[in-house]
């Protein structure tokens, strides 16, 4: 009787260590009540992450990056682009440098927002969560890291979407983190430019970049 109640703890007990919460993008609407009342979904307003296990992510305290210098005539994807705005500043404590795009194309327009830490990979990290938090609407447990679903996008790239269901190829914002620089490319619906192509033409240079 002992070895079976032996096996059975351990069984129960592996389970546990594997079992995850269900992915929020996955659980019909009607049982998400439900099931965040009985703890099993995490209720969407908290600003716990601990689901995308950061002290995991890769290359944290990897080389820095010397700088990355974006110039939108280095990407076929903005021919016919006109440059709107073109702004640069200090980032805070001036640990970074930042350099804000507004590209406009007819009624498409584009924004691109790459910041470069002198500090750590690390901190540019920290700085991907930071800007995707800083919006009013709750979306710490709708966050997902790109890697987990193979979408090869930076060291790590955050998205709110399920790309099973939603292809990337259609999404129009993306955030991510080479080494040291952090970058979010965003376009609007109606874009005419593949934003996906673009993150990974944007990534591929700075991976390249001394």
């Amino acid at each position: 009787m002992r070895s079976i109640q032996t096996v059975l703890f351990l069984s129960i007990l592996s389970g546990a260590l594997l079992w995850e919460r269900p992915d929020p993008f996955r659980v019909p609407s009607a049982l998400s009540g439900p099931l965040r009342r009985a703890g099993i979904v995490a209720d969407p307003w908290s600003n716990d992450l601990s689901h995308l296990r950061m002290e995991s992510w890769p290359n944290g305290n990897g080389p820095l990056k010397s700088g990355f210098d974006f110039n939108p005539s280095d990407y076929p994807h903005l021919r016919g682009y006109t440059v709107k705005s073109d702004h640069r500043s200090s980032g805070y404590r001036e640990t970074s440098s930042k350099h804000y795009l507004w590209l406009i194309k007819g009624k498409s327009d584009l924004t691109i927002e790459i910041e470069v830490f002198t500090t750590s990979n690390a901190d540019a990290q920290k700085s991907l969560l930071n800007r995707l938090l800083s919006t009013s609407f709750p979306i710490a447990q709708f966050l997902r890291t790109g890697q987990r679903y193979a979408l090869k996008l930076g060291d790590v790239c955050l998205i709110d979407r399920d790309p099973v269901l939603y292809p990337p190829e259609e999404w129009t914002k993306f955030d991510f983190v080479r080494n040291n620089v952090r970058v979010q490319v965003y376009a609007s619906s109606d874009n005419e430019v593949d934003a996906f192509s673009l993150a990974q033409a944007i990534d591929e240079r700075i991976r390249r970049s001394p």
